[in-house]
């Protein structure tokens, strides 16, 4: 994939298997990312894992 800094990326369902792959994905290509997901999806240890390496991670809970 050619990479493209700047970019935001939002992902829905971010915690699953492909969200989680294209998060990665995107985020080590140099791109912003919000990683959408429901509360008990998973979605915190994932932004943990990323936090982990060279990354920034901001947490917001969103009620709707």
């Amino acid at each position: 994939m050619k990479q493209q800094l700047g970019r935001v990326v939002v992902i829905t369902g971010a915690a699953g298997g492909i969200g989680r792959a294209l998060v990665d994905l995107f985020a080590t290509g140099g791109d912003t990312v919000v990683a959408v997901d429901l509360p008990d999806s998973g979605v915190l240890e994932m932004a943990r894992h990323l936090d982990g390496g060279q990354f920034t991670n901001e947490h917001k809970e969103i009620l709707t």
